[in-house]
C-alpha cells in the first residue's frame, strides 16, 4: 500500500511539473506579441490575449489592443519579464526530482 501511494505522489508531482512546463512556453510564446506601456499591457493584434488560466495569444486582426486585466498585467510584468517564471518551473523540477529521489530511497 505505501509503494502505491509513493507512486502515485511522483505521478501526480511529476504531471505538475510537466503542466508547469507546458504553461511556462505557451506563455513565453505568447509574451513574444505583447509589451507594456503606461500600465497597460498592449497586444500586437485584436482581440487581445490573456496568460490566465492559459495562456492564448491574440487574435488575427491587426489592430493594438490593449488588456485591462490586473491578472495578466501581474503575469507579464512580474513573472515573465523579470524571470520568475522560468525559475519558478526549474525549482519545480528540482524539487520533483528531490522528492522522487527521497521516495526512490525509503
Amino acid at each position: 500500500m505505501v509503494s502505491r501511494c509513493k507512486a502515485l505522489l511522483g505521478i501526480v508531482l511529476v504531471c505538475l511539473a510537466v503542466y508547469v512546463s507546458l504553461y511556462t512556453v505557451q506563455a513565453y510564446r505568447v509574451a513574444v506579441r505583447t509589451h507594456k506601456d503606461n500600465d497597460y499591457l498592449w497586444w500586437t493584434t485584436f482581440p487581445p490575449g490573456t496568460f490566465f488560466p492559459w495562456p492564448k495569444g491574440p487574435g488575427p486582426f491587426q489592430a493594438i489592443s490593449h488588456s485591462r486585466d490586473p491578472v495578466d498585467l501581474f503575469i507579464y510584468t512580474h513573472l515573465i519579464t523579470t524571470g520568475f517564471l522560468l525559475a519558478g518551473t526549474v525549482l519545480v523540477w528540482v524539487c520533483v526530482g528531490g522528492v522522487l529521489v527521497y521516495l526512490g530511497k525509503s
